[in-house]
């Protein structure tokens, strides 16, 4: 198949640039198989590979750690763009990455003289910014939930809305169920309710931003600002626009409770009366959506990798916890 499309198109494949990637299939099979057609069989042998031809021994830390940042540490970015990496192959390539900067080839083995956790840190913060393959893995899938609302007429969003059909909201897909564990855009969408707590929204016409779990006062999210009167309405993942009786000012809001408040839930209600003073609706105008945590108000996978560093979050958590 791969001969007859290079005689059709007249281009040619590049098979030490390829992998081979199967389902079901044994590691020896694999190997055997990119063996014979002379691709590469994993990610970790491009990174061992490129290790044997450097000389450890006669490189200083400084530069060991110039090659792990500027290399190694690039050498898994396509694959960890789309897919997400196995917490074993992660844990192996930084070990790859951990033994390259302590020890030499001919020095044997050496001490670590700092945790490697302490080295993946930002400089700011006291490390050597080689950053976490786990959270750098995280960021860079974060970026495709970005992308999925911006690009309505590339062709990737077109054939992932045909697939998967899309949100009422349009920021994402629909949820999706009953589908292959090795599923690229299930592992990506998974993350979208997480990925939303770095997103600000700036209301339009507030029909694709939700109203009390999306961001939309600087305030927070008024689902944990308020979260007796959250629960007590029936409008659970409804749009700003289903609460507001009209666009004309001042707004008349409608939080359809399922019944009587007492005085204490009547007095939050006040107060969030209060905040909502400050949305404005323009039926003329669509919702927008920016990154909360990065000044620009665009996404970037060092803020988000930066985020991820700074919560307790386990972004690869165990089969089984014990």
């Amino acid at each position: 198949m791969l001969k007859l499309f290079c005689d059709v198109s007249g281009m040619k494949i590049n098979k030490a640039k390829s992998c081979i990637l199967g389902i079901n299939f044994s590691i020896e099979a694999l190997n055997n198989m990119a063996g014979s057609w002379g691709c590469e069989s994993s990610v970790m042998d491009k990174v061992e590979k490129r290790l044997q031809k450097w000389k450890r021994a006669c490189l200083s830390k400084g530069g060991r750690l110039t090659l792990i940042q500027a290399v190694l540490s690039s050498i898994p970015s396509y694959y960890m763009s789309v897919f997400k990496m196995l917490i074993g192959v992660a844990a192996k390539i930084e070990q790859l990455m951990r033994n390259f900067l302590w020890e030499g080839q001919e020095e044997g083995k050496k001490i670590r003289l700092v945790r490697w956790e302490r080295v993946t840190k930002t400089k700011e913060e006291g490390g050597l910014g080689i950053g976490s393959l786990r959270e750098r893995n995280e960021a860079l899938r974060a970026k495709w939930l970005w992308r999925f609302p911006l690009e309505t007429n590339s062709l990737w969003h077109r054939i992932i809305k045909s697939k998967y059909g899309i949100d009422s909201k349009g920021w994402d897909t629909k949820q999706i169920v009953n589908v292959s564990c090795r599923n690229p855009w299930r592992e990506i969408s998974k993350e979208y309710n997480y990925f939303l707590q770095c997103c600000r929204f700036s209301a339009g016409n507030g029909e694709k931003i939700r109203f009390w779990e999306d961001l939309l006062l600087k305030e927070g999210i008024l689902k944990n600002l308020f979260p007796r009167l959250s629960s007590l309405s029936r409008r659970k993942n409804h749009s700003t626009s289903h609460f507001a009786n009209t666009h004309k000012m001042p707004l008349n809001w409608d939080f359809d409770f399922r019944r009587n408040l007492s005085e204490a839930e009547i007095a939050e209600v006040v107060i969030l009366l209060d905040i909502l003073g400050k949305v404005r609706l323009n039926s003329s105008r669509s919702d927008q959506r920016s990154w909360e945590i990065e000044e620009q108000g665009s996404f970037s996978c060092k803020s988000f990798r930066s985020f991820l560093l700074s919560t307790t979050r386990d972004v690869f958590p165990p089969f089984i916890s014990i």
